[in-house]
């Protein structure tokens, strides 16, 4: 027998999972707690895929879920992956303790399959959103506190961690944040959202991380138009109170000096180099020969080819710029078509957040234009993963009913009302 509560076991795992890795790789990256040598959120993996083992043996429902997946092009993608590790110019691309190496990236990139995996019932989207808006508003939160000791006047807050990547959590909660502002019913719920929502906005501001504002703000948009299709216009009007009067109070916060000094400063002409890096990165492909220009210089590349021109840089900041250097015309095919299908399914949902995923999707679509290392995170195949998990699950309130009683019944049970459509 199954016990009920299993179906929420897997979500609230996964909940917890982004949460500690959140909270832990921002505020406390260098002393993370460890278990037995491992820091301690790297536990969740075999539980989560222990439950997505479990669930292909009890859930007759996963099969067909998983059909929709696009699982040709995701592992196409982990082929590509692989197989630019045999000749990358990095000779560290197969060292299995490299951050950028091959295992540590298909860990990594697996955390697509397992995310999805633990979406079973149409309201464990909602839980993972909300899930989000707590984890920004913490990290928000920290935000703050670091940039009060130093009076609001170090440059980005002087938290001395990534401002691309700390944003790009914070503002996954953003996009949530303002969703359910609009779509949640009652005062209460609102008021709370509303909260939330100029925590992060306070604390995204002080970071300015131009290209994650600007990709919040499409992701916003495009959520905004979903949901404002769906929702009465009288709902609409105790949010639009509370936004205008949340940038108003913000446009006289630190957060708005710090947003207004990012955009006018000296290095926007060259976003922060990132111009010169691009530049330099085009011309470098166009200098490569045969099959090089087809299969790019290998996995993990970036490092050794910038190390002659601007050794202080890492990666190319552009998740486009990198598949083609990396893996060539066929890993950036490759990858855009594995897009595309999420696009698609993001796209073609019935789901009742429907606005929020394909505004999630589209702040990860844009974030890579210009952000550090947007597909070598965590929080990237994540996100894509409940995105897929949730826009391929069929949606109705029969459905979702009959589905939580899966896990009441033995087995065979379940067998049976795959088959016939209701219990014997």
């Amino acid at each position: 027998m199954i016990p009920r509560a299993t179906a929420r076991k897997g979500i609230l795992l996964l909940c917890f999972y982004y949460m500690a890795f959140g909270i832990l790789t921002v505020v406390n990256v260098d002393t993370a707690p460890l278990l037995g040598g491992l820091k301690v959120y790297r536990f969740v993996y075999p539980l989560l895929c222990f439950l997505f083992v479990l669930r292909l043996f009890t859930d007759p429902f996963f099969f067909q879920q998983i059909r929709r997946w696009p699982n040709l092009n995701y592992l196409a993608i982990l082929f590509v992956l692989a197989a630019s590790s045999l000749y990358s110019t990095n000779a560290r691309a197969l060292a299995p303790t490299e951050p950028t190496g091959l295992l540590s990236i298909l860990v990594v990139t697996l955390l697509f399959w397992l995310s999805a995996g633990q979406i079973r019932l149409p309201s464990d989207f909602e839980i993972f959103a909300k899930a989000s808006i707590a984890l920004s508003t913490c990290l928000s939160l920290w935000v703050v506190w670091t940039a009060a000791q130093g009076n609001f006047s170090v440059f980005r807050g002087g938290t001395g961690v990534n401002e691309n990547y700390e944003s790009l959590l914070m503002l996954t909660g953003a996009i949530a944040a303002f969703y359910f502002l609009v779509a949640t019913d009652g005062l209460a719920g609102k008021l709370a959202f509303a909260g939330a929502l100029s925590v992060i906005l306070l604390g995204s501001g002080i970071l300015a991380s131009r290209g994650s504002l600007i990709s919040a703000a499409v992701g916003s948009l495009i959520t905004g138009f979903g949901v404002f299709a769906r929702v009465p216009r009288r709902q609409l009007i105790v949010p639009g109170i509370f936004l205008v009067v949340l940038l108003s109070v913000l446009a006289f916060s630190p957060a708005a000096t710090s947003v207004v000094s990012a955009f006018q400063g000296v290095e926007v002409s060259t976003l922060d180099d990132r111009t010169v890096i691009w530049q330099f990165a085009w011309r470098h492909f166009n200098g490569l020969e045969g099959l090089r220009v087809l299969f790019g210089e290998g996995l993990a590349s970036s490092a050794t080819a910038l190390d002659t021109f601007m050794p202080q840089y890492a990666n190319y900041h552009n998740d486009y710029l990198m598949w083609v250097m990396e893996h060539g015309l066929v890993g950036l095919s490759v990858f855009s078509l594995f897009l595309y299908r999420i696009g698609r399914i993001a796209t073609a949902t019935s789901h009742p957040q429907k606005a929020l995923i394909q505004g999630w999707f589209a702040f990860l679509l844009i974030a890579g234009l210009s952000a550090t290392v947007s597909s070598s995170e965590h929080l990237y195949w994540i996100l894509l993963g409940v995105i897929v998990g949730a826009g391929c699950l069929e949606y109705s309130a029969a459905a979702d009913s009959i589905h939580a009683s899966l896990c009441s019944v033995s087995p065979y049970q379940n067998v049976l009302i795959a088959r016939d459509g209701h219990h014997e």
